[in-house]
């Protein structure tokens, strides 16, 4: 509850214009069953300004014991923060969806520590909002308690993949219906 991403809060500032929404058919990869849904999303390369917050600051900066909110609240440490988070997150799904991975590389290098990628919105899922790859990394035992109880929490693995999670990812279709790019991952660029 009190991870410094939580406290950053991301939201649109301009509306974004009719062109640069597309549909893509889009599946999880790794599933059990082949179901394919349509998705509305941003199509690539378009570029809108976004407002970049941060939440009751002084609460959860106090709560995880730091009290220099200037320097916490700085944009080049959020901003390389954010850059290895992105960088931990494309790691593992280029390692574990060898269907995405060129992607997940394509998009590992044009994350930038003062321009960092993030995962917004619909389908970023288990890898994006937590540091599953860091943690398992410096904490294995932390890590496999967190994966634990969320496959507990989530009604499907309880009762039959216990031991599976996380293993899908959402990923748009190609006109092969073959895997071919994430949902989600924008750039922010401050000026």
């Amino acid at each position: 509850h009190n991870d410094l991403f939580r406290g950053i809060a991301i939201s649109d500032s301009e509306p974004l214009p009719t062109n640069a929404l597309r549909i893509y058919p889009a599946k999880r990869l790794n599933m059990s069953r082949d179901v394919t849904v349509f998705v509305e999303a941003i199509a690539p390369n378009s570029e809108t300004k976004v407002t970049l917050s941060v939440a009751c600051p002084d609460r959860w900066l106090q709560a995880i014991g730091l009290t220099d909110k200037a320097g916490w609240l700085d944009w080049a440490k959020l901003a390389h923060a954010l850059y290895e988070h992105s960088n931990a997150v494309l790691d593992f799904i280029a390692k574990r969806f060898p269907q995405v991975q060129a992607k997940a590389q394509k998009l590992k290098e044009q994350n930038k520590p003062d321009e960092p990628l993030v995962c917004l919105g619909w389908g970023q899922g288990f890898l994006s909002i937590t540091m599953t790859e860091p943690l398992r990394q410096k904490f294995p035992e932390a890590y496999e308690t967190l994966r634990q109880a969320m496959a507990q929490a989530i009604r499907q693995y309880k009762r039959t993949k216990q031991n599976n999670f996380p293993k899908t990812i959402w990923a748009a279709l190609d006109a092969n219906s073959q895997p071919s790019d994430l949902f989600g991952w924008v750039q922010l660029i401050a000026r």
